[in-house]
């Protein structure tokens, strides 16, 4: 399942090194999800934040992520595409394991992961 470029559209991507980084995404508050996720008052369900996280860090890396772990995830506020439209993932990188921050574009954290994760070249999976 992909996600972006129908869902939420990344709007400038900030690379620190290869171990530290964000992307700015848009969401798409028309998308059928939001339509069942809820008709009166659209959220964006944990497991696709999730999902666009895994697709940004496959962006970065290049690599196909896989989770091996879902370490903690806390989720602060509810992203509400009306509402907040734009935000924030930010990621840090360190020994298979990875810390992702979802902020508003102001700051204001709304949802914090720590994943361990295995990344996988596909290309070479296929060989």
């Amino acid at each position: 399942m992909t996600l972006n470029n129908d869902l939420f559209k990344i709007e400038k991507e900030d690379v620190i090194d290869g171990a530290h980084y964000s992307f700015t995404v848009s969401l798409n508050a028309g998308h059928l999800i939001y339509k069942a996720h809820f008709p009166r008052r659209p959220v964006t369900p944990g497991v696709i934040i999730l999902q666009i996280a895994l697709e940004l860090i496959e962006k970065q890396t290049g690599l196909q992520p896989m989770v091996d772990n879902i370490n903690n995830v806390k989720f602060l506020s509810v992203i509400e595409p009306a509402e907040t439209p734009v935000v924030v993932f930010s990621f840090v990188h360190e020994k298979g394991k990875v810390k992702c921050n979802v902020s508003t574009t102001e700051g204001k954290d709304l949802t914090k992961m720590s994943l361990t994760i295995k990344l996988f070249d596909l290309a070479k999976l296929m060989d």
